[in-house]
């Protein structure tokens, strides 16, 4: 081997040190938004409330980061349009749903059930004959539901069978994600990335939950400054930046690659309410964490 290959094999392999450590990054950000999640319900803000300062600070540093990049956000009447759509799919809907689910169920359960997103999407693309049925992807998604079915059936693996229906939460909140990434895949303008989709998304979902928030009385600022208002501002900082860093990773890493941050979400998720929250899981839910990952691993496209 010549110096030069020599040189190109250890480039290679710290650009794809950089991706892997990268791809951590970004997945325990995710994974955390999660954990304080819960403590964040504490200060008093509504779950619409919570759901207005993630959008609202989440579109202040995305158009800031688009205008530090020299790029614009085009606003034709199709691209408002699909703002509109994937700002109710992708932040205001789903992140309103998750704050309240958050307030019932175990960090851990909710990480869990909100990782049903690539096998939904799958299950949606296959449903609306975006994708052609394949015998590996069509075991994914079964192996996914039965994971789902294990988490609220007899022998559930929640601390109080009664429960179980807030389970329905996430998984409405997997849904948005999941018809999100079937509205992106058909309906994506010419001409646009990732982060300007971001940016006009979180502008879009804003516009739509200051109205129903003022209207509706629900709690914006947060009753007093302590732990639980810092865990709110922790949610949206960690999520902006897993947002960013996700966008990145499609970007150098490629959609395959970046696909699998998701293992290290709700890794991070249910061991973070483990250590902080004294969260304990039965056999049950390690069971469906197992069958969710096999799930996951099958559904995924292979890499090109």
């Amino acid at each position: 081997m010549s110096p030069r290959d020599a040189g190109e094999g250890e480039g290679a392999a710290l650009a794809a040190g950089w991706l892997w450590a990268a791809l951590f990054a970004v997945g325990l950000s995710w994974g955390l938004t999660q954990f304080f999640m819960k403590p964040a319900m504490a200060s008093g803000v509504h779950p619409i409330g919570a759901a207005f300062w993630q959008a609202s600070v989440g579109a202040v540093v995305a158009g800031t980061a688009l205008w530090l990049s020299g790029r614009r956000l085009p606003l034709s009447r199709h691209h408002l349009a699909f703002y509109g759509v994937c700002g109710i799919l992708g932040t205001a809907l789903p992140a309103a749903v998750s704050f309240e689910a958050i307030q019932h169920l175990p960090v851990g359960v909710q990480s869990l059930v909100i990782s049903m997103v690539p096998i939904l999407t799958v299950a949606m693309a296959l449903a609306f004959r975006i994708e052609r049925a394949e015998g590996r992807r069509i075991g994914g998604v079964v192996l996914g539901f039965s994971a789902i079915a294990l988490i609220v059936g007899p022998d559930t693996s929640l601390p109080d069978p009664a429960l179980a229906v807030f389970v329905l939460l996430p998984l409405i909140s997997a849904s948005c994600y999941a018809l999100e990434n079937i509205v992106i895949a058909r309906f994506r303008p010419a001409g646009v990335d990732a982060l300007q989709i971001g940016c006009g998304l979180l502008w879009a979902a804003t516009a739509m939950l200051t109205p129903v928030a003022l209207i509706g009385g629900f709690e914006l600022m947060p009753a007093r400054l302590d732990w639980s208002t810092l865990s709110l501002a922790a949610v949206t900082v960690f999520n902006i930046l897993a947002y960013l860093g996700f966008v990145w990773l499609i970007g150098h890493g490629g959609p395959v690659f970046a696909s699998q941050v998701g293992y290290v979400v709700t890794a991070t998720g249910v061991l973070s309410g483990m250590v902080f929250l004294g969260e304990r899981h039965g056999p049950t839910l390690w069971l469906a964490m197992a069958m969710l990952f096999a799930g996951v691993a099958l559904v995924r496209p292979k890499q090109a």
